[in-house]
């Protein structure tokens, strides 16, 4: 079996899973208190397009904190890149997934690019403060020997 070279991967990964759960609970939460001013703005097609907004940003979110977690553990030197590669993979991501899902669904674009947005930034701010953690607890101090000064 493959382990990390670093101890720190661990502290990275309890981080990259409390970045996840809480990309959950506020999307969670972000339904709970949207859902009746969405219904009753929108209707039943308003509230359908806030789930998939909710389902695409949250599922985008999650598999971006995937280059983080493996760059913590195997790639310690490049853990600023992986960050850097994290965000670049949620935004393609939920493009992608969302172009994909009004290809095919057609849904009420009001309602779903508003709670895309919702959603989008509720997931950028969790996972870069989080990813900002990673760094600072995996990088390698300026003074290190054998860091690149």
């Amino acid at each position: 079996m493959i382990r990390p070279r670093n101890l720190e991967s661990n502290v990275a990964l309890k981080h990259s899973i409390v970045c996840i759960f809480t990309v959950l609970v506020a999307a969670t939460l972000a339904v709970a208190i949207g859902r009746a001013p969405t219904a009753t703005k929108w209707g039943a097609k308003g509230v359908e397009s806030m789930y998939a907004a909710g389902i695409i940003c949250t599922v985008s979110s999650v598999l971006a904190m995937v280059p983080l977690s493996v760059a913590a553990g195997w790639f310690r030197k490049q853990i600023g890149e992986a960050a850097l590669a994290a965000t670049v993979l949620r935004l393609l991501l939920t493009v992608f997934m969302a172009a994909a899902y009004q290809t095919w669904e057609k849904p009420d674009l009001g309602p779903f690019l508003f709670w895309a947005s919702v959603f989008y930034g509720l997931s950028l701010i969790i996972d870069t403060t989080f990813a900002l953690l990673i760094v600072r607890r995996v990088a390698e101090p300026k003074g290190a020997v054998g860091a690149n000064a």
